[in-house]
């Protein structure tokens, strides 16, 4: 399909990379100022149109051409674009099929994205220049999420750090406390963040028997609870809530929404976006009701089942595959995971935590000590 001429863009191209895949993007200085604010240090950005990119990308702050618009008066085919909890990007997908191309627009915003895969291209089209670059950088990590399947890698739910240059994983579904004890590993050990939500593994092209960590641009979602504990983060913690047990904050599970950079800042460390070599896979069990403790997975074939229940790419059950730039089949997912399990089990740990609140955390718990905990005073007015 030939895509409608686009308007004067004064900015050169510029190139998002992200574990070796690569997107060209041109846009508005602005719109790319914000959008590379958003990917970084997690993506790099550089100047120029890079020669091996898999797309090209155009970001234009217009609505969608006269071309197409009769086009948004046919019928539309419902696609998933985001199902988290997030209420400014949660939203639904209309898709239009054209002639070797289709384009979506997203409910939410209003954003149209015009997608040619035979041509390798696509337009986003947004008047509003809040819209344009949300909804750019909602499309290129989902660009670069399966094209990092493409090149065999995997995306886990995993926090994770830096220690003594190799990469210690915390895998995990969700509610099995990764940013809670992240936390503690950022606190009290001499770490450095690699990720707080969302870890990618692939194989180096150059060295087949080590494994590239990537950490991934996610928010940093913190349980109120997990705030409490936490003073060197208390100026996060919202002021209508201090009137709030701490027993509360924990069964009510409500977050708060930080960054990557705030955390690492108060604590004292910084972010490693990514590192050559994995040390130890933890698999992380929130079990209050069975015995603590670590212990060595034995089987591979358990280690698998282990990383499929956190896998994440394509089969994210929150952020979708909306775009349908790239499609990866499930047995293309399925052999990346078996090759990933199989090489981490030989050259690293791979370890089970079965783990519960402290016995100070229990302590906060009777209300008339967590009134005199020498932190917990300071934040809650409980009374």
């Amino acid at each position: 399909m030939n895509l409608p001429v686009t308007s004067n863009l004064a900015t050169p191209w510029s190139c998002f990379e992200y574990a070796d895949s690569k997107v060209n993007v041109q846009a508005p200085a602005e719109v790319l100022k914000v959008v590379a604010a958003q990917l970084l240090p997690f993506f790099s950005v550089t100047d120029g149109r890079a020669q091996n990119s898999f797309v090209d990308v155009q970001m234009l702050t217009e609505a969608v051409p006269a071309a197409l618009s009769s086009l948004l008066l046919q019928h539309p085919r419902i696609v998933k674009v985001d199902t988290s909890l997030y209420k400014h990007l949660a939203s639904e997908g209309e898709r239009w099929d054209l002639d070797g191309a289709h384009l979506i627009r997203i409910s939410l915003t209003g954003t149209n994205v015009l997608i040619d895969r035979v041509g390798r291209k696509i337009i986003v089209y947004q008047s509003d220049f809040e819209l344009l670059t949300r909804d750019a950088t909602r499309l290129l990590k989902g660009l670069l999420t399966v094209a990092l399947e493409v090149g065999g890698g995997i995306q886990l739910h995993a926090s994770g750090v830096v220690a003594d240059g190799k990469g210690v994983l915390l895998i995990g579904d969700m509610w099995q406390g990764k940013t809670t004890l992240l936390l503690e590993l950022l606190r009290e050990f001499n770490v450095s963040q690699l990720s707080c939500d969302t870890i990618a593994l692939l194989h180096e092209p150059h060295s087949p028997t080590n494994v590239l960590a990537c950490g991934w641009p996610s928010p940093f979602s913190v349980s109120h609870g997990t705030l409490a504990d936490n003073p060197a983060l208390y100026e996060f913690f919202p002021t209508e809530r201090r009137s709030v047990a701490y027993d509360t904050l924990w069964t009510e599970g409500k977050k708060a929404v930080l960054t990557s950079d705030q955390v690492v800042k108060r604590l004292g460390t910084y972010i490693s976006p990514a590192v050559r070599g994995v040390d130890t896979c933890l698999i992380v069990r929130f079990r209050p009701d069975e015995p603590i403790g670590v212990r060595r997975v034995e089987r591979q074939e358990d280690f698998e089942d282990h990383l499929r229940a956190a896998y994440l790419g394509s089969r994210d059950p929150i952020y979708h595959n909306w775009h349908g730039f790239i499609e990866v089949a499930d047995s293309t997912i399925d052999k990346n995971i078996q090759q990933m399990a199989r090489h981490l089990f030989t050259c690293c740990d791979v370890l089970t935590m079965t783990w519960a609140p402290s016995a100070v955390s229990l302590l906060k718990r009777v209300l008339p000590l967590g009134r005199v905990h020498k932190d917990l005073s300071q934040l809650l007015n409980v009374q």
